[in-house]
């Protein structure tokens, strides 16, 4: 009986050893591009994104790390990923990106650096003093999904979502390319009215606009949202 057992626990660790041999490890990574919105203010949960290259199809984005210096207005970001082992990794090159919440900073210029494989500066990040003690500037309509598409030199954006009043509509998109940036701010501003005949019930939109007056290359597309849940997306300008 004694034998049996310890076969089984010699199985069990083997088992074991072998689950672990399989997991892949923990890496540092780096992004090529670091997209920066401007316009964000202390009141603002601040978002930025890191977009990447995996030389092969066996890594994945893991968790990063943030450590915000307040005192000296920096931002260290530590990019990391899963290295996979296996006869199915393919060595071509292997898009990713990431969105980085920083939640609410003090207002002042902030250095993002990112410390994975190396040490580089992915930009200058601004923060402005909030107007007001309100969480936005505006009432942003809900947004779930922001499209893209560019034809004859221009961009299309469609914007989709539901509100849950029969009172609440768009007022009005505001759009502000910062070609320095490489970001594309788009801020859905909606209106409520205040009526007793309201209904609380879905109601869904959908919005189509041109963009025009972007050069070539790669942008952020930031949309702004109800309770801080921007929406991002990475997109080509040709």
């Amino acid at each position: 009986m004694k034998t049996l057992v310890m076969i089984a626990l010699l199985i069990g660790n083997g088992m074991l050893a072998q689950a672990i041999e399989n997991q892949p490890k923990l890496v540092s990574a780096d992004y090529h591009t670091g997209y920066l919105p401007d316009g964000f203010d202390t009141n603002d949960n601040v978002q930025i994104v890191g977009e990447g290259l995996f030389s092969n199809t066996c890594m994945r984005p893991a968790n990063f790390t943030v450590r915000i210096d307040k005192q000296n207005k920096k931002i260290h970001i530590n990019p990391r990923a899963y290295e996979y082992q296996g006869a199915m990794c393919a060595m071509v090159l292997n898009p990713y990106s990431q969105e980085i919440n920083l939640g609410l900073l003090n207002a002042g210029t902030y250095d993002v650096i990112q410390k994975g494989l190396y040490t580089t500066q992915l930009g200058k990040l601004k923060i402005r003093v909030a107007a007001n003690s309100e969480p936005d500037d505006y009432i942003y309509a809900p947004v779930s999904e922001a499209s893209w598409s560019f034809k004859n030199g221009l961009g299309y954006i469609t914007l989709k979502g539901s509100f849950t009043s029969t009172c609440w509509s768009m007022k009005a998109i505001q759009v502000d390319i910062q070609k320095e940036n490489h970001v594309i701010v788009v801020q859905p501003v909606s209106n409520i009215q205040k009526d007793a005949a309201c209904a609380d019930r879905m109601v869904p939109y959908e919005k189509t606009f041109a963009v025009e007056g972007l050069t070539k290359g790669r942008y952020l597309l930031h949309v702004r949202s109800t309770n801080a849940k921007a929406v991002n997306n990475l997109v080509n300008v040709y």
